[in-house]
């Protein structure tokens, strides 16, 4: 087989499973921003993130790592689950910590940031990451499946917006009927 005809054997393969997740990363990424926004603002949060920027390189590194060994035990509980066959818990409490585990590490990739990008090794890995999102998203984006899902999307976003626009008018000239005495 040629490596073209391979290229699209892979391809097809591949474009599907890597579609369902920037699907699914598309609707959470936007949750957890503003969650954890909000939760940036706390005063113990900040402080922490304050002094999280001042960090060399390497203490950031080890900051940045943190994460992958607080949430072993989730990790370890989630195996406890599936050991004692509670697959629904097991499956929840590992999707859980995984997803409470990627808002932590990309909080502190936006604070650590500066000092990361000062490692040569950091910053080629992160061009590589960024590039490589950068080849998926545009092959991804050019499927008609994600073409129907952005569709969707603007024809919900439109009619949701319709349906609140007319829920406050309609709320509007109901308070300013005058009562009948």
């Amino acid at each position: 087989m040629k490596l073209a005809g391979l290229r699209r054997v892979l391809r097809a393969v591949l474009l599907p499973p890597l579609a369902a997740v920037f699907l699914v990363e598309d609707l959470l990424v936007r949750s957890f921003g503003t969650a954890m926004g909000a939760f940036a603002r706390l005063r113990l949060v900040a402080r922490f993130e304050d002094w999280a920027g001042k960090l060399g390189p390497w203490q950031a590194v080890a900051l940045f790592l943190l994460p992958a060994v607080l949430f072993l035990p989730v990790h370890l509980l989630a195996l406890w689950a599936f050991a004692l066959r509670r697959i629904g818990l097991g499956i929840a409490i590992y999707v859980a910590g995984k997803l409470a585990a990627t808002a932590v590490v990309g909080r502190i990739l936006i604070v650590c940031r500066p000092a990361l990008m000062q490692l040569g090794w950091f910053v080629r890995a992160d061009r590589w990451v960024v590039s490589t999102r950068a080849r998926i998203h545009a092959a991804i984006a050019a499927t008609s499946f994600w073409q129907s899902y952005l569709a969707l999307r603007r024809r919900l976003h439109t009619a949701g917006t319709g349906s609140v626009q007319r829920f406050f008018t309609a709320a509007r000239r109901l308070l300013r009927r005058r009562p009948a005495v």
